[in-house]
C-alpha cells in the first residue's frame, strides 16, 4: 500500500477550507426593530350598548346556509364580575383585622379592598361591579 501524501495535503486542505466561515457568506447585521411605546392605546373598544359577542354559532353554516348566532355573551353591567386575591396586610388601626386586596378581572378595573377578622382571605369570590 502505496500512501500519495500529496492527496492526504489535498484533502486536508479542502477539509479546512470547507469548514472555515467567510465573511462574504455570513449575513448581514440588521438594524434592530424599534420597540412600540408603552402602554399600547386601545384600537377598539367595547361600548355596553351594543350586542355583545356570539358564543355560539348555528352548524347551518355546514350546509350551506348563512349560520346565525344561538348564544350571546353577557353584557359586563350584567353579569358579576370574579375578583382575585392580589395581597393581604395588616390593619394598623386594629392589628387584629387582615386587610384582604383583590383585584377585580377584566381590563383596566380597580381594585377591591376588604377588612377580615380571620388571618386568611379568600382565593376568589364573585363581586358586584
Amino acid at each position: 500500500m502505496k500512501i500519495n501524501i500529496s492527496k492526504i495535503i489535498f484533502t486536508i486542505f479542502l477539509l479546512c477550507l470547507v469548514t472555515t466561515p467567510l465573511p462574504g457568506v455570513a449575513e448581514e447585521q440588521t438594524k434592530t426593530r424599534p420597540q412600540k411605546e408603552y402602554p399600547l392605546k386601545p384600537r377598539h373598544t367595547y361600548s355596553g350598548d351594543k350586542d355583545p359577542h356570539c358564543e355560539l354559532w348555528s352548524l347551518e353554516r355546514a350546509l350551506g346556509k348563512a349560520a346565525s348566532c344561538r348564544r350571546r355573551a353577557k353584557k359586563p353591567s350584567e353579569a358579576p364580575i370574579l375578583c382575585r386575591f392580589k395581597r393581604s396586610y395588616k390593619n394598623e388601626d386594629d392589628p387584629e383585622l387582615t386587610m384582604c386586596v383583590y383585584e377585580k378581572a377584566g381590563y383596566n378595573l380597580e381594585e377591591l379592598t376588604i377588612s377580615s377578622e380571620t388571618y386568611v382571605c379568600e382565593k376568589e369570590f364573585k363581586c358586584k361591579k
